[in-house]
């Protein structure tokens, strides 16, 4: 009830000094207005007796008017210009000089053509009282202007607040005024205080100390102080027996005497306001700070002193001392009908010399009768700051320092700590208020204010951290994690070391395999209170242990996939987003994603697919894709088989021989994870579902379930899907209809589909000539020929794998009539002849076959029996026996076959040696 008679009062006082101004700018208006009139008057008499203009033609008078004209139009356009900014910004009309101009301008012309000089006649007289009429026509249009410009400037801006997704109040930490806002329970604390300052009896200047951190609610203690005043002043009907004045040092010039002029002058204009003031006061208090500060201007390079001035016309000044004139303030004061209590806030952002000033200025210069100073500071950094003036060492300077302080302040009253189930009510409120106008879910919030509260979070740090939460929140609540943001902006109000550390060291506390050096960890280490910060470190960056010298452990796979899925800070994908105001242009953002799902639940398949199309044309397929893919839960089996079908078209359409499309595999990797959702529901394709897509496409999905062996039904119509794509493909060589690669990948997978002789047929088919062999060879050697002419090994091992799809009669047409090449010389000749170098190295294989097996198969059995172990051929010697003996002559059949019979018959004596040792040794054990 008290705070409401407190705001009626307040407002009564504004109201009558607002109608105050009113009347006084309304009567110097009328005045002016007058004025006007009277001139214009008398102008236009004398005029029209003294002055008669004349002209023979009329061209001369319309150009005289035209000018006039164009003068008064340029002034309309200037004014226009002036004012514009005026309107935009809906300053209050008549509260500037150009209004006051231009309304008593014109309405003095206006007023004067229609009330003075009898009947109005217009454009009928002489050319003076023409050009007058010029000039009613250019006021009346501008006072048209400007009175619909006052019009708008009255009508409120549309503001911030009431445009949508814009209604957040940013808190701007400044001190509570009444303990109606107070939600930390200092008010009894405030009105104890007052209650002492109320009846604080003795004359003497006191200084009282309010210690407390920065933000800690030092000032608004202060205004509580003062509103327990000025309710005793509405209840009782009296005044109060203390006048407050504010007192902000840090406001003020580099010049400490700066400080001490300025703090008597605002003094003196303050108690100026109390009924019952002195003059004389007044006149004293200028005459003390005249002499006790020496104040400079400092112009063109010269020094006027005004001290050096007064006593050079004041010669006798010189008789009155400092100590006289205090004496005659205290006196005076003494008398003054209140007691004084001066606030000065902000004392710890002053320098050193600067706070000594201060402490000098209370207790030695301005330490008056019945004024009590209450200097609210933060105790360890004013230490720190009169620390560093003194030039000895480091504990002795903070314990001077110390002594200073307490040498000064004669009342040291500490801000009470809060609560801690108060902290908490006032933190909560605080964030869950930010929470809920973002309508988000899944917060932490309950351990985000635990972490507040073990950081030591100040009142003023609190609101810091809810202006950035409810900047960053509606730009980034769908693309980063909510909690690591929350603890993220924690860091940033409280540690801008740590969170600069954060931003530099992306590689270092994400990738657990990274190294890091021995700076890396000192630096994060001196960062000052680090280990206040480890708990959130921890979550946020499970990595970082091995900075603090603990032992990482192995993540697994599937903790990465969650990460990504959940956008937390710790993943690569997701990092670099916690620290822009929205999301690059080259990232999808998750509201886009967000519209694409619905789009898929709701839209028909070529509507779903253009937008599929223009988001990746927009961003990129890579980008869209591995995004849709942590957020592939959120749509149901329709309709991920709608998308894997959209997937289908999309690589079909953007496959190409030539160029491959960017983000083509991301498009393949989404479609695996896809299918194998619906492969895990047992979900049947029809094999038409697949019969219109790329054969990879096809492949790479049957190769990706194959592995689960589950859902048979739906392998075997892949696979069927499989060998209808390969069969409509096999007309032409491979690498006709496809890249490299990708043919390469088709001619690995053929065999899973068909089998060896249906594969030769289809190859057999491809070869025409020569050109169409050189092709298929590619395959098997792949332009790897000069590392094959080096290793014989392989390629022979290369040779022979490369018959596997070729008929009997293509093999034996080569191994009967192409003796040519045979040395490496003689390759390089018949690649010069033919261009072809494929061919040429399969002869050239071919005629080195024989001799290679032979050597292979004496030098295994050479080694088999000189180390009594098996003899066994490795499989692609036995497949090039084979070839020998199917396709060689006479004679080299006959020496393969009596090798691999000399290694049979060492074999089987072998295994008879074995088995008979193993017998020997059971019957051993048995007796």
């Amino acid at each position: 009830m008290s705070q409401k008679k407190t705001d009626k009062y307040k407002n009564t006082i504004s109201k009558q000094d607002t109608l105050i101004t009113i009347l006084k700018n309304l009567s110097n208006s009328i005045a002016i207005i007058i004025l006007i009139n009277i001139l214009l008057t008398f102008v236009r008499k004398i005029a029209s007796e003294k002055i008669g203009v004349t002209f023979s033609y009329e061209w001369v008078w319309w150009g005289v008017y035209s000018s006039i004209g164009l003068l008064c139009l340029c002034a309309f356009i200037f004014y226009i210009i002036i004012s514009l900014p005026i309107i935009k910004f809906r300053v209050k009309p008549l509260t500037t000089t150009f209004d006051y101009l231009v309304s008593v301008f014109t309405i003095g012309i206006i007023s004067n053509y229609f009330l003075i000089g009898g009947p109005v006649t217009f454009w009928s007289g002489s050319m003076l009282s023409n050009l007058f009429d010029i000039l009613l026509i250019f006021s009346l249009v501008l006072f048209f202007y400007f009175f619909v410009g006052s019009i708008i400037r009255l009508i409120p801006k549309l503001s911030q607040d009431k445009i949508p997704n814009a209604h957040h109040e940013y808190n701007s930490g400044n001190p509570i005024e009444t303990k109606d806002e107070d939600k930390l329970n200092r008010s009894d604390f405030a009105n104890k205080l007052g209650e002492a300052l109320e009846n604080q009896q003795q004359n003497e200047s006191l200084t009282i100390g309010l210690l407390g951190g920065w933000g800690s609610g030092k000032s608004s203690v202060y205004n509580m102080v003062k509103e327990y005043s000025s309710n005793l002043k509405i209840e009782s009907g009296e005044e109060s027996n203390i006048l407050y004045i504010d007192f902000k040092p840090w406001y003020f010039g580099k010049d400490n005497h700066d400080i001490i002029r300025i703090y008597l002058f605002h003094f003196l204009e303050e108690i100026k306001k109390t009924r019952g003031y002195n003059p004389k006061i007044g006149k004293v208090i200028k005459q003390y700070a005249d002499i006790i500060s020496t104040v400079s201007v400092r112009s063109f390079g010269t020094i006027v002193s005004f001290k050096e001035m007064i006593d050079k016309f004041l010669p006798t000044r010189e008789n009155v001392s400092l100590t006289e004139l205090k004496k005659e303030i205290e006196n005076l004061l003494l008398k003054f009908p209140k007691r004084i209590v001066v606030y000065i806030d902000d004392i710890d952002r002053l320098e050193g010399n600067e706070i000594r000033m201060m402490f000098k200025l209370v207790r030695l210069i301005a330490d008056f009768p019945r004024v009590t100073y209450i200097m609210a500071l933060d105790e360890e950094i004013v230490k720190k700051s009169l620390a560093s003036i003194y030039q000895v060492d480091a504990d002795s300077n903070f314990e001077d320092a110390k002594k200073y302080i307490e040498k000064f302040i004669q009342i040291p009253i500490y801000l009470p700590k809060p609560d801690n189930n108060d902290l908490e009510t006032f933190f909560s409120e605080q964030i869950r208020d930010v929470i809920e106008k973002n309508n988000i879910e899944g917060a932490n919030d309950i351990q985000i204010v635990k972490s507040l509260i073990d950081l030591k979070y100040s009142p003023r740090n609190i609101y810091r951290y809810k202006n950035l939460v409810q900047f960053y929140l509606p730009l980034l609540k769908s693309e980063v994690n909510i909690n690591d943001l929350l603890y993220l902006i924690m860091i940033q109000v409280s540690s801008s070391d740590l969170y600069n550390f954060i931003y530099h060291n992306k590689k270092v506390l994400i990738n657990e395999e990274s190294t890091f050096t021995e700076g890396d960890r000192n630096k994060l280490n001196n960062i000052e209170n680090i280990n206040e910060y480890r708990d959130i470190l921890e979550t946020l960056f499970p990595s970082i242990v091995r900075l603090f010298g603990e032992e990482l452990k192995k993540f697994k796979s599937s903790e990465k996939i969650l990460w990504e899925k959940n956008k937390r800070i710790c993943s690569y994908k997701f990092f670099d987003q916690y620290f822009v105001y929205g999301v690059p242009t080259n990232k999808i953002s998750q509201t886009e994603l967000t519209d694409l799902i619905t789009l898929l639940r709701d839209g028909g398949l070529s509507e779903v697919k253009k937008g599929y199309i223009n988001l990746i044309e927009k961003f990129s397929a890579a980008e869209l894709n591995s995004k849709l893919g942590l957020r592939i839960e959120e749509i149901s089996g329709p309709h991920q088989e709608k998308l894997l079908h959209i997937l289908k078209d999309i690589y079909h359409l953007k496959y190409r021989k030539n160029t491959k499309f960017e983000g083509i595999d991301s498009i393949l990797s989404l479609a695996k994870t896809i299918a194998r959702n619906l492969h895990f529901e047992n979900h049947v394709f029809d094999l038409q579902f697949w019969e219109d897509g790329n054969i990879l496409f096809t492949i790479g999905i049957h190769n990706y379930l194959k592995q689960t062996n589950i859902n048979k039904n739906e392998l075997s119509v892949l696979k069927k899907a499989v060998q209808r794509a390969y069969i409509n493909i096999s007309d032409e060589c491979f690498f006709i209809n496809f890249n490299q690669s990708d043919a390469y990948t088709l001619w690995l997978n053929w065999n899973h589909y068909f089998s060896d002789d249906e594969i030769k047929l289809m190859v057999n088919n491809w070869i025409k000539s020569d050109d169409d062999f050189e092709n298929i060879l590619n395959f098997t050697f792949n332009n790897k020929h000069s590392g094959l002419l080096k290793n014989e090994e392989i390629l022979i091992g290369l040779f022979i794998n490369s018959t596997r799809y070729l008929t009997d009669e293509k093999i034996e047409s080569y191994f009967k009539n192409k003796c040519f090449p045979s040395t490496e010389y003689e390759l390089d000749e018949y690649i010069t002849k033919t261009n072809y170098r494929n061919v040429g190295t399969f002869i050239l294989a071919k005629n080195k076959l024989f001799k290679f097996i032979i050597e292979q198969l004496e030098e295994i059995f050479t080694l088999s029996v000189s180390q009594h172990i098996l003899a066994q051929p490795k499989s692609y010697i036995h497949m090039g026996a084979e070839l020998i003996i199917k396709f060689g002559n006479e004679n080299q059949r006959l020496k393969i076959e009596e090798n691999l019979k000399i290694i049979g018959d060492y074999n089987q004596e072998y295994i008879k040696e074995r088995e008979a040792i193993e017998e020997a040794q059971r019957d051993l054990q048995l007796g």
